[in-house]
């Protein structure tokens, strides 16, 4: 890194402007700081704004959380036959239909002429749906960087975890006219990061919280954790906070509270990471950029990439925290699902009321969420309650480890901070391993939905009755008995 660089702003773009966070790390104060949310929220224009007013001192590297770039093959499928031809993807933003941007309905209208989606559910053919749809138009829907880096397609708008394609449509609709006015150039395309600080004081670049963790923590190890959960981002920030290379340069840090989030945190960490690169002369990206068609992110150099970690296995999730908290092994991590005091009474309740039905009838085993059950796909799922039919165990006997065979019954008690998306994959998840009937209860709405199936679907509204049907022959409990404040 060359010496034009003065200042560093991180800007974590959410869908929401008013969930998007701004750090900034100025080089020669050797400081980190949260940059104060504008009255509107974030958008383009003030943080470009806030660049512009830095540049006064020096060059400034803006850095977005979205990507600035697509897969090459979309590239040439969407540029061929235009006259002229883009020289690359910050000339042809100018140029976008304004339909462009719209999110297609379904499948079978993916085109690169309309290629931002939602990736509906599994029983609707998920993500896979749309990739054959691009695949079938030669178009791969992840740019190599993505790959690399295990990045989200650019086009998903939402549907999965991760999901970039909101935050891609708003920097791609709102950078050309501040490049149009010279205000900003877009790294790699106008150049290389240190002729745009020359000669633009404000290059715009992509950056990915993946790589800011492992630059800003190496050689530390990033912790296995979801930015999600609060006391995981405190542990990574505390080891931030004690890293040879932020005493050795005398670094100044926010204070914890200042990323109490995880936007404020990826933001926090993203301009920590540049600023490392910035006092160490590290570089700050790879070397084989594409600077035509898919771009590249900050901090992905041969030094820091693959940014992987190992699979968790059960083992981890049998050495997860003994806490009180429920902890799941989902797409080979374990991860923390969320709770709080309603939802125990909630699922006390439930317990309750089936314990003494199941015992009395010799029914089978009721079982709480401390109990997990592997799934086909590898996960091990803990239902809040579960329900398994005597006779279903091998020997007869309630084994020591995690469950081998389907629950009758699961129970989700779904909290405040539950995404609707990731209940229903998990719904999923049990009906494709053979659960025959799933309760979803809400307690803040006082309903309960019963899912034989992802087609057979009902209802319970409060003064209904949670019933066992043939799972639980003469089960009948009214909801509102379990949802009471």
């Amino acid at each position: 890194m060359g010496p034009t660089i003065a200042t560093v702003l991180c800007a974590d773009w959410a869908g929401s402007a008013r969930g998007r966070e701004v750090f900034s790390a100025v080089v020669g104060e050797r400081s980190v700081r949260r940059i104060p949310v504008p009255a509107g929220g974030w958008d383009v224009e003030a943080a470009v704004k806030v660049a512009r007013d830095c540049s006064t001192t020096g060059g400034v590297l803006l850095g977005f959380d979205a990507p600035l770039g697509v897969p090459r093959s979309f590239w040439e499928a969407a540029t061929a036959g235009l006259d002229p031809r883009p020289r690359h993807f910050a000339e042809w933003l100018h140029g976008l239909d304004p339909r462009f941007f719209d999110t297609v309905p379904g499948r079978e209208d993916w085109s690169i002429r309309r290629p931002f989606f939602a990736v509906p559910h599994r029983a609707e053919g998920g993500l896979t749906a749309f990739v054959r749809a691009a695949a079938r138009q030669r178009v791969d829907l992840w740019r190599a960087v993505d790959r690399r880096v295990g990045g989200k397609p650019p086009f998903v708008v939402a549907g999965i975890p991760g999901s970039v394609g909101s935050a891609a449509r708003d920097l791609w609709r709102s950078l050309p006219p501040h490049r149009e006015r010279g205000e900003v150039g877009v790294w790699p395309f106008d150049g290389s990061i240190e002729a745009l600080l020359t000669n633009n004081k404000v290059a715009v670049a992509e950056i990915y919280p993946a790589l800011a963790y492992a630059r800003a923590l190496a050689p530390q190890a990033v912790p296995r954790g979801r930015k999600t959960d609060r006391e995981w981002r405190e542990r990574v920030f505390s080891l931030l906070a004690a890293a040879n290379w932020i005493r050795q340069f005398e670094v100044s840090l926010p204070g914890a509270g200042s990323v109490s989030s995880g936007d404020a945190f990826d933001a926090c960490l993203n301009a920590a990471a540049i600023l490392r690169c910035a006092l160490e002369g590290s570089p700050l990206a790879a070397s084989d950029v594409d600077p035509v068609a898919e771009g590249g992110i900050l901090c992905e150099d041969s030094a820091m990439a693959p940014i992987t970690h190992p699979k968790a296995t059960e083992a981890d999730l049998l050495n997860a925290p003994k806490d009180g908290r429920k902890y799941e092994l989902v797409d080979g991590e374990v991860v923390m699902s969320p709770a709080g005091s309603r939802h125990g009474a909630v699922c006390a309740r439930l317990i309750t009321r089936l314990g003494p039905f199941i015992e009395q009838r010799r029914l089978g085993y009721l079982f709480d969420s401390s109990t997990g059950f592997r799934m086909p796909n590898g996960n091990v799922r803990l239902p809040d309650v579960a329900f398994v039919a005597r006779g279903r165990f091998e020997g007869g006997k309630v084994p020591e480890g995690f469950s081998p065979v389907a629950p009758d019954l699961a129970v989700e008690v779904l909290s405040p901070d539950d995404r609707p998306r990731h209940v229903l994959d998990k719904v999923g998840e049990y009906l494709d391993g053979g659960v025959p009937l799933v309760w979803v209860v809400d307690p803040k709405t006082r309903t309960a939905t019963v899912y034989r199936s992802l087609t057979n679907v009902r209802t319970v509204v409060e003064d209904g009755d949670l019933d066992g049907e043939d799972i639980l022959p003469g089960f009948r409990c009214p909801l509102a008995d379990i949802v009471a404040e």
